[in-house]
């Protein structure tokens, strides 16, 4: 960048002054290079000189801060113009996005009302449409319950929607029949029930009169037969007029024994819980005591049935007696 040009100053009338009064001037100074000194214009020009240059200097300087200034300012206006702009689009970019949400399309709902129609439609089919109304009633499990007398039991069910069955409900009224110990109802699609049953399985005969009660463990009554069955060990009527408690001994007892031991046992009896008795299809008398330890007393019969006697007294399994 140029300086700018220097004006010469007009000497002041004190300049004039003192080159005019006497012995103004000072005396001459040789310079080390033998060079004449400056006089007092002389001086007073390089001073001006000095000034000025300095002057021009600093307005430099000024001019160049104010340049730099109008720059700076113009650029951060271009800048904070530049940022304004952005964030103007940005709070638009999210306005629209904004409200876009509010306003759903018509795709959503259309997919809406869709969705609610074919739920309303799948509730209607399962809970109340006949095409999945049960049809058939299938027993599984039985031998001595008649299949057929179940399903009379659950003739109501027919008809009903699959999915709004009581399976609970049915499953206690199977439970009624005197053969069924346990039964489990099972939904098969599209129409079907399915009873799966487990039967109470008979333990011992029972004379009542000219007939003759089936009993399971439990002392349930399955059955009635007109002959006693002669796989069945026979308990006498005269027990049942005495109480529950020594026919459940009674069949406690024949419960512990094993397949092979019970069948050889014809007769059981007995006048209290404690006073079991058996009697062998051979004659032998079998003194049973009460159904504790009955598992241990069968493993001492068993045993000590291979030899013949009279009378086995496993009453006290831990020393038992034969006669």
């Amino acid at each position: 960048m140029s300086r700018p040009p220097v004006v010469p100053r007009r000497r002041s009338s004190a300049d004039r002054r003192a080159d005019s009064r006497p012995g103004g001037s000072q005396p001459a100074v040789t310079p080390a290079d033998g060079a004449p000194a400056p006089g007092p214009s002389t001086r007073a020009g390089t001073r001006r000189r000095t000034a000025e240059s300095g002057a021009g200097r600093r307005a430099t300087s000024r001019t160049a801060a104010k340049t730099a200034g109008r720059g700076s300012a113009g650029g951060r206006s271009r800048g904070g113009r530049r940022s304004a702009g952005s964030s103007a689009g940005t709070v638009t970019s999210l306005a629209r996005r904004r409200s876009w949400l509010r306003l759903p399309s018509w795709r959503a709902v259309l997919g809406t009302v869709l969705m609610t129609g074919l739920v309303a439609w799948l509730g209607w089919l399962i809970g109340f449409s006949p095409v999945l109304a049960v049809k058939s009633i299938t027993v599984y499990g039985t031998d001595r319950q008649n299949p057929a007398a179940v399903q009379d039991l659950l003739g109501s069910e027919l008809d009903k929607p699959l999915a709004r069955v009581d399976l609970d409900r049915i499953r206690q009224r199977v439970q009624t029949l005197p053969a069924v110990k346990t039964a489990d109802v099972v939904r098969t699609l599209p129409n079907t029930l399915e009873i799966r049953v487990v039967e109470r399985v008979p333990l011992a005969a029972v004379e009542q009169g000219d007939r003759f009660a089936l009993l399971d463990a439990d002392g349930v009554r399955l059955a009635e037969e007109p002959k006693a069955p002669a796989e069945l060990p026979l308990i006498t009527a005269s027990t049942l007029a005495e109480g529950q408690k020594p026919v459940a001994a009674v069949l406690d007892s024949l419960q512990e024994m094993p397949p092979e031991l019970r069948r050889q046992i014809g007769r059981g009896e007995a006048e209290t819980q404690d006073s079991v008795q058996f009697t062998l299809a051979s004659g032998s008398t079998v003194v049973w005591g009460s159904s504790e330890e009955s598992a241990r007393k069968a493993e001492v019969l068993a045993a000590l049935v291979q030899r013949e006697a009279s009378v086995y007294d496993v009453s006290a399994p831990r020393t038992p007696v034969t006669r």
